[in-house]
This record gives structure tokens, sequence and C-alpha cells, in this order.
């Protein structure tokens, strides 16, 4: 049987680093997160479509598609870590490291402006930001605890529609 992170462990960033380190099967593979790939790979290529080229656009999708699962499993790892700032912290610089390193390498090869990539960066820390958010509340989860696409949209609507009910800071509460 898989042992996972207790609750006591959950709220420490030091904890769910180990684990991430000890047991990547678990907590990136096995969590690899679809929609978070599927949405990133869509608004980074059109970003890139519209700063840049097809060709551009299509390698932004590959690389985003492959690698923004890994990054939305970072995330949901990190999601319970307190204080909230470390936990938001910790799932933008961490990984998009590594996200814009592989970017990067792939538009050296198609040519794309360093704007295009500079509103990529942009678009990362922002979307990781609103990732955490959503699933401190149980939305865009993958994985054990998945929930489905249109239940997301779903509570991502009822979220939207009361500005200023929740902030990215706050404390859970329960939909």
């Amino acid at each position: 049987m898989i042992s996972t992170m207790t609750s006591m462990d959950e709220r420490s960033a030091a904890s769910v680093t180990r684990a991430l380190l000890t047991r990547p099967d678990l907590y990136l593979l096995a969590r690899w997160n679809w929609k978070s790939a599927l949405l990133s790979a869509v608004v980074r290529s059109a970003l890139f479509l519209r700063s840049a080229s097809v060709q551009a656009s299509g390698a932004e999708f590959c690389v985003a598609l492959a690698m923004a699962g890994f990054l939305g499993a970072f995330a949901q790892a990190y999601r319970q870590v307190r204080p909230r700032w470390l936990a938001c912290l910790m799932a933008s610089v961490m990984p998009l490291g590594l996200l814009h390193a592989c970017e990067f390498a792939a538009h050296r090869i198609t040519g794309a402006p360093a704007r295009a990539i500079a509103v990529s960066i942009v678009y990362s820390v922002l979307s990781s930001t609103v990732t955490v958010f959503l699933m401190r509340r149980g939305i865009w989860l993958a994985g054990e605890n998945q929930t489905s696409l249109a239940g997301d949209l779903k509570k991502i609507a009822s979220l939207v529609a009361v500005p200023g009910r929740r902030t990215f800071f706050a404390r859970n509460v329960s939909s």
C-alpha cells in the first residue's frame, strides 16, 4: 500500500518537498493534472500565435502539454502548505524554472521573440497562483481527489460570480 502524507505533514513545505523528492511516482506521475496541461497548452499556444509564429505556437503547445500536467501536480502537492504565501511561492517559482528552461530551449529553435517568452512567464506566475487558490478549495484536482471538469468550471464560475467572497490567502471555505 502506498503511504501518503499525514495531515500534519501536509502543512509543512519541507515535508511536502521531501515527499515529492522521495515519491515522484505518487506525487507527480499519479497526480499528473490533465486539466492544467490542456488549459495551459491552449492558452500558451494562443499567446505565442499572437506574439510569434505558427511554428512557435505549435512548439509551445507541445512543451506546455508535456510539462503543465506536472506543474499542476506540483501545485496540488503544496496546496495545504502553511503559510499560504509559501504554498504559492513553492508552486510558482520552483517548477516554473524547469518549464521555462524547456520553453526557452524550444523557442531558440523556432526563433520566437523574447517578448513572447516574457508574456509566458507572467502567465505562469499568475496561473500558478490561481491554481493553488482553486486547489485549496478542492477545485482543479487530479488523482484520487479528482473532480469532473464540468464540476470544476461550475465552481469557478460561482467564485467569479461573487467578487470579494474569497481571496487568494483567505482561509478555506467549503463550497
